[in-house]
């Protein structure tokens, strides 16, 4: 399951400079899930090779922190994408707060 992981995070990894050439939409939410379920996948699996007794290679630890740093910058994009949306549906709808 694990390779099955690895796998679709670079699928998606390999995918995403054509995806975002799109324009924002509110399902660009999407676009951070398998990078975030990818990382979390691995952080448990190298947790329970560890409590295994089962010594990895050191490359497993530097992969999960390049997961976490792609994650994080889709989650942090999409979230400023998220903001700047709202911002200029609220400037359209010439709301005064």
């Amino acid at each position: 399951m694990q390779i099955a992981a690895q796998g679709l995070f670079f699928f998606i990894l390999s995918l995403m400079p054509r995806l975002l050439r799109l324009p924002f939409y509110p399902s660009y939410a999407a676009f951070t899930f398998p990078f975030v379920i990818t990382a979390s996948a691995l952080r448990l699996s190298l947790d329970y090779y560890a409590r295994l007794g089962v010594v990895l290679h050191e490359f497993s630890q530097y992969l999960y922190y390049f997961e976490c740093i792609v994650a994080s910058f889709f989650v942090f994009y999409v979230t400023l994408h998220f903001c700047w949306f709202f911002y200029k549906e609220w400037r359209l709808s010439g709301s005064k707060v």
